[in-house]
């Protein structure tokens, strides 16, 4: 399945909500993304399915952080390794990851099928 150009950071918001919100119900398994370009996997939905599954989880009012990884710093800017990890990690869930970017487009995916 190939999908139209994404921003770097609206496709990085894409591959974590599909990881971390989408994959179980989707069967998803293998995901290998080369961003911000592509990303390959397999799943044991079809292809109606999928669409479906990504616009419920867009559509939902869910905080930011939730696309972070539990754990997860991830160091993005020059001086985040001195910043506390709690705001590198808000910092990187609202402040890089392109939400809204990501959730127009899979709406649109939706309203175009």
């Amino acid at each position: 399945m190939l999908f139209p150009w994404l921003g770097s950071y609206a496709f990085l918001a894409l591959e974590r909500m599909l990881k971390i919100k989408c994959a179980a119900e989707l069967g998803l398994r293998g995901l290998d993304p080369s961003r911000p370009y592509f990303m390959q996997f397999k799943m044991k939905a079809d292809e109606e399915t999928f669409f479906e599954v990504l616009a419920a989880e867009a559509e939902k009012d869910f905080d930011p952080i939730d696309l972070v990884y539990p754990g997860e710093v991830p160091y993005f800017d020059r001086y985040d390794e001195f910043v506390p990890e709690e705001l590198v990690r808000k910092g990187f869930a609202e402040g890089v990851l392109d939400i809204e970017g990501m959730k127009q487009r899979v709406l649109g995916w939706r309203d175009h099928a």
